[in-house]
């Protein structure tokens, strides 16, 4: 994950996942973790440049998505 990764204006912490080059189970305790830190303090974890292989795992476990009205917490490369 990137240490660069910081927060944007709208209170979402920017987590870019790129870099992740196994998506395990790991990945996800980590992502889970990072998720509950920034909902703790009133933010919202968005993933960047996560690769569909941890966004199916992630969704998996349930982690996928919140809210039908909202958008997607995650959103893959592009």
């Amino acid at each position: 994950m990137d240490p660069d990764a910081g927060t944007d204006a709208a209170g979402e912490v920017i987590c870019d996942a790129g870099g992740l080059t196994v998506a395990d189970l790991t990945a996800v305790n980590a992502i889970a973790r990072l998720r509950l830190t920034a909902r703790r303090l009133g933010r919202c974890l968005r993933l960047r440049n996560a690769a569909p292989e941890l966004l199916a795992l992630l969704d998996f476990v349930g982690l996928g998505g919140d809210d039908p009205d909202r958008p997607a917490v995650l959103t893959p490369p592009g």
